[in-house]
């Protein structure tokens, strides 16, 4: 091996200058380095790499046959290896990884193969060697420091602690972090977390199966971390923070399905993950430091949190970083289904307009989709269009198309909708995440859901086969909406996904009220508005019962503020032509500077944008009746940089189904439900559900079951 050229640092004779340093730069403690890393070259490398291969693999003086020989010819140039010990004895084993100076390229897959393993031997963990000083600092990070002490009587600090890990295993009160790699975890230890590491993310657990592959077993954890999986144990996944879309589910699927062999057994399994471009936990240590990182580590999620992001994550076809989506953003030609992410008050649906105003010119047709009354309203008037009460009223007649609430997409509505008007036309649907949730699971869609969906999938279909185009757009755009659209479609279409990453640099003050009542949240806002100040409410409740809701609030605010102008929005007030909020909606930026206090119900949740620079602050409460996304969609209406004051309930009871967060739980419990639903429908004579998939046998595969499924688990977990 040569010589090259190194920090200054001081290593065991055993440990070649660079390896050493290698460690060293990942943040890993001296003594652990010493107690596990050894460098190799020449035929050492074989000897500790290839121990599996049997007599048949070898000539008769022992000699690796030929093949093995040019296939590792690599090893001879050196490198360093790592081993592991059995976490129950303390001994050390053969297991372990080799990482080459000259590594190999599989030119299949067109990568590198940075780390080896040995082949034709089962895959184990990584539980590194630690000295007395590693774990005592763990001892610390867990409140057993007085226990841990006992054990170092006699003891030096850099001695190695050989039952390390049976002490870890007896005290469940130990988190045990499972990273990707035997430097991650010898950074992981050093900065005073117990952490284990696998060679790759599927590693965790074994699936039986046959010689062709077949799958004839349920899986089962690896025997190494069987022993550590018991009862309360919290186990915290720490694996790369990835850009890349498939290795981002790769990695999700790989930690859910060991996640929930782990929580079998009774552990508190979560993720810890990070937004810097740092993609190993190494790295991170090693650029931001303990501290930071601890910040990181008390913000881990649940398995189940986690779980239901998988259904979050949307493959950009083109993503930019613009403060609005400009006018030059071309299409391509052939994309039937464009999709627009970006967020709040970045202009996708102003760019919608634009795009197909030409169309409009063309008289060529338009319907616009959404699940609000009033924001549909206001859309209408955007796009130039009428919505559909005005259709027997206004010169054009719907000529160019128009606006609904996706709850009037049906044969029964009132004007009546048929998908066959709609040859060539273009479908636009804002907010799409909240109009699929809406129809889905909303309660005014119930009495016509089976034919809102048909008809929904029959639009769809005819626009696209006809040359027409859908464009979806939301802030919080998912796969859930995207994937369902196209299932809905259910033929090969041509899709275009814009992503818009643009952020404000500056972000708002926020004042989290922490507290079992919003009363101290709603005298603070009194208090404002005594000073003076003009305040905008969002509160999720609008009926007289609802003590937080508009209608008390403004009955409450109007005694203790007579001489203050107060504008009650919502769904009764804007619909009331003798309401000053009749009318409103379009107009915002002009009515509401004539008012000192506005209350507002879900109704201003979306669609509207409040640019008039006039507010002092913006208050908002949540009982958990709305999503996540409509609540700080809500909150984002207002565009002006002032604080955000917010009161949420600690809990919500407004969950879906039984509450499950978890898909397959959530199907399971639903089915028995469903089916009896169904059965229902279908003997009363109406049979749409055999078209959307939804008939028992195929059950699992409905386009529109499993997006509500998806998305409910996401709320639940919310």
């Amino acid at each position: 091996m040569s010589e090259p050229s190194a920090k200054n640092c001081s290593c065991p004779n055993y440990i070649h200058p660079k390896h050493y340093q290698e460690w060293k730069d990942s943040c890993v403690d001296e003594g652990i380095i010493n107690l596990n890393v050894r460098s190799l070259d020449k035929t050492t490398p074989y000897e500790d790499l290839l121990y599996g291969l049997n007599t048949s693999e070898r000539r008769n003086d022992g000699r690796l046959r030929d093949k093995w020989m040019n296939r590792y010819s690599h090893l001879w140039d050196g490198g360093w290896w790592c081993g592991t010990v059995d976490p129950l004895t303390g001994e050390y084993g053969q297991w372990g990884c080799f990482k080459p100076d000259n590594p190999k390229i599989d030119r299949q897959k067109r990568k590198t193969i940075k780390y080896e393993t040995p082949p034709k031997v089962p895959t184990e963990a990584f539980f590194l060697k630690v000295t007395y000083r590693v774990g005592l600092k763990i001892a610390k990070k867990h409140g057993l420091e007085t226990e841990y002490s006992q054990r170092l009587i006699g003891q030096s600090l850099d001695s190695e602690d050989g039952e390390f890990w049976t002490w870890v295993k007896n005290s469940p009160e130990i988190a045990l972090l499972i990273t990707e790699g035997a430097k991650k975890a010898g950074t992981l230890l050093t900065a005073g977390y117990c952490a284990v590491a696998l060679p790759g993310i599927w590693n965790g657990y074994r699936q039986p199966k046959d010689e062709l592959g077949n799958k004839i077993g349920l899986p089962h954890l690896i025997p190494q971390l069987e022993p550590f999986a018991t009862e309360g144990r919290e186990i915290p996944f720490c694996f790369d923070h990835d850009t890349n879309f498939q290795t981002i589910l790769n990695v999700q699927k790989a930690i859910s399905l060991t996640g929930k062999l782990l929580k079998k057994k009774g552990c508190k399994v979560n993720v810890i993950q990070w937004t810097d471009p740092h993609k190993g936990v190494d790295d991170l240590l090693s650029n931001k430091g303990e501290e930071y990182f601890q910040t990181i580590y008390d913000e881990r999620i649940t398995l189940s949190e986690f779980s239901c992001r998988q259904f979050l994550y949307l493959k950009a076809d083109l993503t930019i970083n613009e403060r609005f989506f400009p006018d030059s953003l071309e299409v391509p030609g052939d994309a039937r289904l464009i999709a627009l992410k970006g967020y709040k008050g970045t202009g996708k649906t102003e760019y919608i307009a634009r795009k197909i105003q030409s169309l409009l010119d063309k008289g060529q047709k338009v319907i616009i989709i959404g699940h609000r009354e009033q924001l549909m309203i206001e859309l209408a008037r955007r796009f130039a269009v009428d919505y559909r009460t005005e259709l027997r009223t206004s010169e054009t007649g719907g000529i160019f198309g128009y606006a609904l609430c996706i709850d009037s997409l049906h044969s029964k509505a009132n004007p009546s909708f048929n998908p066959k008007d709609w040859e060539g036309a273009t479908v636009v649907i804002d907010e799409v995440e909240q109009v699929i949730w809406h129809v889905l699971n909303g309660d005014t869609c119930r009495a016509n859901r089976v034919r809102i969906l048909k008809a929904l999938k029959e639009l769809l279909q005819m626009v696209v086969s006809t040359g027409g185009r859908v464009w979806i757009a939301d802030a919080d755009l998912t796969s859930i909406s995207l994937e369902y659209i196209q299932k809905l479609i259910n033929f090969p279409v041509k899709t275009y996904v814009i992503e818009n990453i643009y952020r404000l640099e500056n972000r708002r003050k926020c004042y989290w009220y922490d507290s079992n009542s919003p009363a101290t949240f709603i005298e603070d806002m009194a208090q404002a508005v005594q000073k003076g100040d003009k305040v905008v409410l969002f509160t999720d409740g609008q009926k007289h019962k609802s003590t937080f809701g508009t209608r008390r609030l403004e009955d409450k605010l109007r005694k203790r503020f007579p001489h203050r102008k107060i504008l009650r929005i919502d769904r009764e007030s804007v619909a009331n032509s003798k309401h000053p909020a009749f009318g409103c909606m379009g107009n915002l930026n002009k009515v509401l500077p004539n008012y000192d206090i506005v209350l507002c119900s879900p109704t201003v949740e979306t669609g509207v944008s409040i640019d008039v620079k006039y507010f002092d602050s913006v208050w908002g409460i949540s009982h958990g009746l709305q999503t996540i996304e409509s609540f700080c969609q809500a909150l984002e209406r207002v565009r002006d940089d002032v604080p955000r004051y917010i009161w949420v309930k600690e809990w919500s009871d407004n969950k879906v189904g039984h509450g499950e967060a978890d898909l397959k739980s959530l199907l399971r419990t639903t089915h028995t439900l469903t089916k009896g639903n169904v059965k229902l429908l279908q003997d009363a004579g109406i049979n749409e559900f055999d078209d959307l998939g939804f008939v028992e046998n195929e059950f699992t595969s409905s386009p529109s079951l499993n997006a509500w499924a998806k998305r409910a688990c996401v709320v639940n977990c919310q």
